[in-house]
């Protein structure tokens, strides 16, 4: 293995959980009810792809653009106050440094906040390059953000591993043709990521399958 290919997102920080939270009460107050099923519908989905469905279903202003400005404004102060490492990601990522491994950040969200988020996080010195979903014209499931690193890296696929959160991220690297590691969001149908080579419960575990060579792909 020399390529480590991560989504962000709700696998290497809490973003859903704090995104969800700060929907949640944002709609209370408008008397809507967000549930947790719901929001996981688009988990994985690009926020510009996800958000008309939100304002489809819980129209809390007159106009779109109101709307998208409002949820902005509400889940960046969140971010700002909760986002957090999720647990076992240091343990994961120093162990792959160690071993001499690249790691890249392939997100479907925009690049300007991810890297925002790492600097913040203090995780940029660990990863080679980020790349998101406005490097490529078609966003996961498609696999073209997986092509995308492998080619600025110059991996084969069978010397690549994703690690991914959501079943469009998983879906993605199997059409790549690179084996997966699915770390699943709590609440998400675990049979949704059949094409995962492995279900893990956590970073954590994910770093320590690797350490006693658990894993066998």
């Amino acid at each position: 293995m020399k390529l480590v290919i991560f989504d962000f997102d709700g696998l290497l920080v809490n973003t859903e959980k704090v995104i969800y939270q700060s929907l949640k009460k944002l709609f209370k107050k408008n008397n809507y009810e967000l549930v947790w099923e719901y929001y996981c519908k688009y988990l994985g989905m690009p926020v510009q792809e996800a958000l008309p469905h939100y304002f489809q279903d819980f129209p809390i202003t007159k106009t779109y653009d109101e709307f998208v400005a409002l949820r902005d404004k509400v889940v960046a102060g969140e971010l700002e106050r909760s986002l957090q490492l999720m647990s076992g990601a240091i343990e994961l990522l120093t162990y792959l440094k160690k071993q001499g491994i690249t790691q890249v950040v392939a997100s479907s969200g925009q690049k300007q906040y991810v890297k925002n988020a790492m600097d913040r996080l203090d995780i940029m010195k660990y990863f080679l390059e980020i790349i998101t979903s406005e490097d490529v014209k078609r966003n996961k499931p498609h696999p073209d953000i997986f092509l995308k690193v492998l080619a600025r890296t110059k991996c084969n696929p069978e010397d690549a591993l994703v690690i991914e959160d959501s079943p469009h991220g998983i879906e993605a690297a199997y059409r790549a043709g690179i084996k997966s590691i699915a770390v699943p969001t709590k609440g998400l149908d675990i049979k949704k990521f059949n094409n995962a080579h492995v279900v893990s419960s956590s970073l954590y575990e994910v770093k320590e399958m690797l350490y006693s060579n658990k894993i066998h792909f």
